[in-house]
């Protein structure tokens, strides 16, 4: 078991991942599984190219992803085993369409801002609306509060 190693003077915004607020959200149907290796909760998810049934989905790909892997509890853990942001192969994945997460960037989030798909990792990225960021794809979700990078802050479809 892991001790913890950080201390913050100020109550954490959320885990990514997480649903926020009372808004709509909207989910893939039928829920797909975590493909080979697992899958990244907070992070953007494709389709597997692979899966001819496309139930299946992994954090890397071309095009617009799906979705946000949210972060939900749908694996069951053993008394031995480490928290991990991971889902492992096989195991059902809910990817949100639409709606308010709290996600985080591996780029400084301005208010206004696009979030983008990093195409190799599925990291969700910063950009400006219709501008390019290299190796990522723009999604639907704008960025809706201002946060340093790799700290936790609101994403959205749903605009103000």
């Amino acid at each position: 078991m892991p001790f913890q190693t950080k201390v913050s003077a100020e109550i954490a915004r959320g885990i990514p991942g997480q649903r926020y607020g009372g808004n709509p959200i909207s989910h893939v149907f039928p829920t797909p599984v975590a493909g080979p290796g697992g899958v990244r909760v907070g992070y953007f998810a494709w389709a597997d190219p692979a899966d001819v049934s496309g139930r299946t989905v992994i954090n890397t790909g071309t095009g617009k992803p799906l979705g946000i892997v949210q972060r939900e509890k749908t694996v069951r853990l053993g008394a031995d085993e480490e928290a991990t942001m991971l889902i492992p192969e096989g195991c059902a994945v809910p990817t949100v369409r639409a709606g308010d997460l709290i996600i985080a960037s591996g780029t400084a989030a301005v208010y206004g801002q696009k979030v983008f798909a990093t195409l190799a990792t599925g990291q969700p990225v910063t950009g400006d609306a219709g501008g390019t960021v290299a190796g990522a794809v723009e999604s639907n979700f704008s960025v809706r509060e201002a946060a340093a990078a790799d700290e936790p802050f609101l994403a959205s479809t749903i605009m103000a």
